[in-house]
């Protein structure tokens, strides 16, 4: 599993590995990952009093368009929530994160540590299964290229937009690619992707079969001029 923690977190979970990362504290996925910056309620509102949490998301910025504030725990088991003292800074937090959120990059809440866990392997499942967008929503993010041959070979089943940049790299023409389609084995070596290149090589032989064509009838015998 690519879900790789900062080596100041501490996560039980045999399939995480921990290493020191430059920065976040945890990266989801192999290629171009997930950043998140977790944060309880009171270090988020420690990090945002000393303006360290600027700096985190910046720094973020810095290098990906992935990245994801996760704030973990129940605010009202939290320092900043029992001292009433603190109930306008606790606040001006909320609409600080909001505004985050807004404009910036998405933050998102769990519960608990068991829920964050959940969430990161959720989040990874979705990436495997190239559904996983840069924001969390209900919604398929459609790109495009300027390369018509991209845009070509990312409507084959199997292949995404990234993939099919990394087999017009490899290749020569689209012929090319059609004749020799086993030589995109070379491309990636994992398991999935051997699978992939099957299936779009079935695809790619398969008879077209019998398409039907829809007809759409008009009857102008209801129109009037006027």
């Amino acid at each position: 599993m690519d879900i790789r923690y900062d080596v100041h977190e501490s996560f039980n979970r045999e399939k995480w590995t921990q290493e020191a990362l430059p920065y976040g504290d945890i990266w989801i996925g192999a290629e171009n990952p997930v950043i998140v910056e977790r944060k309880t309620w009171d270090d988020a509102y420690n990090s945002w009093q000393s303006n360290r949490l600027d700096s985190q998301i910046t720094e973020i910025l810095k290098h990906t368009d992935k990245g994801i504030i996760l704030i973990e725990g129940k605010l009202n088991n939290s320092w900043i929530w029992r001292n009433k003292k603190n109930y306008s800074a606790t606040k001006g937090l909320q609409t600080y994160l909001n505004r985050i959120n807004l404009e910036v990059m998405p933050v998102i809440y769990t519960d608990s540590k068991n829920d964050t866990i959940k969430w990161c392997e959720k989040i990874h499942e979705r990436i495997v299964k190239e559904d996983f967008g840069i924001f969390i929503r209900k919604v398929k993010v459609l790109k495009s290229s300027r390369n018509k041959y991209h845009n070509i070979m990312s409507l084959i089943p199997q292949i995404t937009l990234e993939r099919s940049k990394k087999l017009y790299d490899h290749f020569n023409s689209l012929q090319d690619f059609i004749n020799n389609i086993e030589e995109a084995l070379e491309i990636d070596e994992k398991t999935r992707w051997k699978n992939q290149v099957g299936k779009i090589k079935e695809f790619i032989e398969s008879p077209w079969g019998e398409t039907k064509e829809r007809e759409v009838i008009v009857d102008k015998t209801k129109e009037r001029k006027i």
